[in-house]
């Protein structure tokens, strides 16, 4: 059931924000992590790709991850749409963020740790799972996305 995988390769840094500008909209987030940080934003131009190791531009119809093992090495990436995908293949959840509650984008977990947000406010993820099922009728997970990010007030009926 890999259906849902609409476009994949591989880019080296140097290219990576090409490839972001191809699959952004005006609604576009991008979660990064880094050697040494993670961070949530509206999109933007990475400026610091030699030190990044995993991205993901999303938005409510799909998501581009890119990731690397090391630094250096080339990214895999891989364009995830739902337009096609039939619901029984897909399991969403809401997953509450790792926060003690403020009114900044600078967020600062529960253990002591500090990531960034695109904006105050945010409280869960929304994580969309992809999966198949086997000549059993076992559903195994494959792969999954981030959706949105819900802030308190905000519901969430996929």
């Amino acid at each position: 059931m890999s259906g849902y995988i609409k476009a994949n390769g591989t880019i080296d840094e140097s290219g990576i924000n090409a490839l972001l500008e191809k699959y952004k909209n005006d609604d576009s987030f991008l979660f990064c992590v880094y050697t040494t940080k993670f961070c949530c934003t509206h999109f933007r131009p990475i400026e610091d790709t030699d030190h990044i190791l995993e991205i993901r531009l999303f938005d409510k119809h799909g998501e581009l991850k890119a990731v690397r093992a090391n630094i250096g090495r080339e990214f895999v990436w891989r364009y995830i749409n739902d337009e096609e995908v039939a619901k029984e293949y897909i399991y969403d959840e809401c997953q509450h963020l790792d926060a003690a509650k403020n009114d900044s984008a600078e967020y600062t977990a529960i253990g002591g740790g500090h990531y960034e947000m695109p904006e105050a406010g945010f409280e869960r993820v929304v994580i969309r799972h992809y999966g198949e099922y086997d000549d059993d009728g076992m559903f195994s997970l494959k792969d999954f996305r981030i959706v949105k990010l819900l802030r308190e007030e905000e519901k969430w009926n996929g």
